[in-house]
């Protein structure tokens, strides 16, 4: 990519292209619709193949699930990148961690004090209840 892009910087650009105040209910009844379509191709695992192939991909879906996040968070005047580092700080508090979101870290520069641990995350099958 040629510019790196902030989360500030897609709040203003998808502000400059659609804001429409009292439309909560149509931002997120449409995040609705593209979580359930994100789930769909998770489900088939239809992956973006080759550059700018991204229609009916994850990649799409999740675009599309973030642009309306992003609308949400526009129409209600909240500032997404200040939420990120609010929330960061609570979860260090939360499960007593080091702060993840740091200039350090957010460029692959991990501080020598913190041991990296793999992490198993158990697969469910699709449509089994629990």
């Amino acid at each position: 990519m040629e510019n790196d892009l902030t989360i500030r910087k897609l709040q203003e650009c998808i502000k400059n292209i659609d804001h429409k105040n009292n439309s909560n209910d149509k931002y997120m009844l449409k995040l609705m619709e593209e979580v359930g379509e994100l789930a769909e191709v998770i489900r088939k695992n239809k992956r973006m193949e080759k550059a700018e192939a991204i229609k009916g991909t994850i990649e799409e879906e999740l675009q599309d699930v973030l642009y309306y996040i992003v609308c949400l968070a526009n129409i209600n005047d909240i500032d997404l990148q200040e939420c990120v580092y609010l929330k960061e700080k609570l979860n260090c508090e939360k499960y007593s961690r080091k702060n993840m979101i740091s200039y350090k870290w957010c460029r692959g520069i991990v501080p020598k004090d913190i041991e990296i641990k793999q992490v198993y995350v158990p697969q469910f099958p699709i449509g089994v209840g629990y």
